[in-house]
Order: structure tokens, then C-alpha cells, then sequence
């Protein structure tokens, strides 16, 4: 359990390093280890912001064959639960442009250690947005196979 009260499990990791401006390695190649997030003590904010001490994040898991590099690829991210608002701003675009939609939500709900990392995979497998959103959806409820 790490200071924030976030629990994970290690998937993957390479070893934790602490990176200029109080970033960790740990969004970086790997899954988060629950280590949280450094804050540099500057004198203006003592407190950490009591919404991101308090967010609850799961970790979602996608893996798969990438023909053209012959590799597997392994991605581990963890989101928090997205909100009434989220969702709805998702059935909103998701009509219009239902890559960028399920990309936004991502990029809201991903823990704040990740958003690079994600952002950067995102870029290389444009399908893993609509693989994560999906899960992260299906996690709150939403499906559409209700009665089948």
C-alpha cells in the first residue's frame, strides 16, 4: 500500500528511480509499483491536493501481438473510476469521433504518475484507446450485450 492508500501489485517493473521535478520512473516501460508520486516541497503547498490523495485507481492489463516489430507488447495502466460526467461527455462525442472520446476519458482517469506513458502508447498503438476504454466502461456497467 503506498502513502496515498493506492494498492498494487507490481505487473512487469523495472526498477524505481526518482527523475528530475520529483517524477518516478515507474510510468516509464512498467505498471506503477504504488510507490505514489513525489512532491517537491517549494514552500508554496505544503498539503498534497486532497482529491488526488483520495482517488482510488485500478489497475487494467492488455496485451498483445505486435506483427510488425514480432514482439509482445504488455501494458499495464491503472484509472480511477470515471465519473457521471465523464461518461456522459463520452456518449457525447463518441458519435462524432469515438477514437478521441475514448482517448479523452483515458487520459482523465489515468493515475497522474501514468499520463505520459499512456499518452506516448496511445501514439504508437492508436487501437489500445478503444481496448482500455472499453474495459474501463464495461468496469462501471456499461455493456452492450444486456440480455443476450
Amino acid at each position: 500500500m503506498s502513502a496515498t492508500g493506492r494498492i498494487f501489485r507490481p505487473f512487469f517493473c523495472a526498477p524505481i528511480a526518482l527523475l528530475p521535478g520529483g517524477r518516478s520512473n515507474a510510468g516509464i516501460g512498467c505498471c506503477y509499483s504504488g510507490l505514489g508520486r513525489a512532491r517537491l516541497n517549494t514552500g508554496a503547498d505544503t498539503m498534497p491536493d486532497v482529491k488526488e490523495q483520495n482517488t482510488k485507481y485500478a489497475e487494467f492489463s492488455h496485451s498483445f501481438r505486435d506483427p510488425w516489430e514480432g514482439e509482445d507488447v504488455e501494458l499495464c495502466f491503472h484509472f480511477a473510476k470515471p465519473t457521471k460526467p465523464q461518461i456522459k461527455r463520452l456518449q457525447d462525442t463518441a458519435g462524432r469521433n469515438p477514437t478521441q472520446a475514448a482517448r479523452n476519458l483515458l487520459l482523465e482517469a489515468v493515475a497522474p504518475e501514468e499520463k505520459e506513458n499512456l499518452t506516448a502508447k496511445m501514439d504508437a498503438y492508436p487501437g489500445i484507446a478503444t481496448s482500455f476504454s472499453t474495459a474501463l466502461i464495461k468496469a462501471v456497467g456499461i455493456s452492450a450485450d444486456l440480455g443476450n
